[in-house]
């Protein structure tokens, strides 16, 4: 029922998402997983250039909204690089698994994951910042 879409990156989160993963083959047995795990999802990505990804992509330090489908939970949220997770404000690390899961979809996508307590499911409600929407392509 639930099968794999395309994604997009931009190539400049593709350069610097390879380079985290280089450094991760040397951590722990749950880095390397997630590490791994990543690595598949970008392998599978369509990339492009900064300019010319869609606005309402998510991207690496996007800003979107979550609506949970089993449960009317809403959630804002940033997709960040490990060092800067902070989940407790938002801050979601690309290793994470809802992480990997929203990298490269779209508005209006529904994206599932796993947890401890099983898949959840989300849609994403909207893109409120993405960094090369805005100019920001340093970012």
């Amino acid at each position: 029922m639930f099968k794999n879409k395309d994604i997009y990156i931009t190539n400049f989160d593709h350069e610097r998402l390879l380079e985290m993963l280089i450094k991760l083959i040397t951590g722990s047995k749950k880095e390397l997983t997630s590490a791994r795990d990543l690595s598949d999802e970008i392998k599978r990505a369509k990339k492009v250039d900064s300019h010319n990804i869609p606005a309402d992509y998510v991207t690496m330090n996007s800003v979107f909204e979550l609506k949970g489908l089993e449960m009317p939970d809403r959630r804002e949220c940033r997709l960040v690089f490990p060092e800067e997770s902070d989940p407790d404000n938002g801050k979601i690390s690309i290793l994470s698994p809802i992480g990997m899961a929203v990298l490269g979809y779209r508005k209006g996508e529904i994206i599932k994951f796993n947890t401890p307590a099983g898949e959840e499911y989300y849609q994403i409600e909207k893109v409120i910042y993405q960094p090369e929407a805005a100019g920001d392509y340093h970012l």
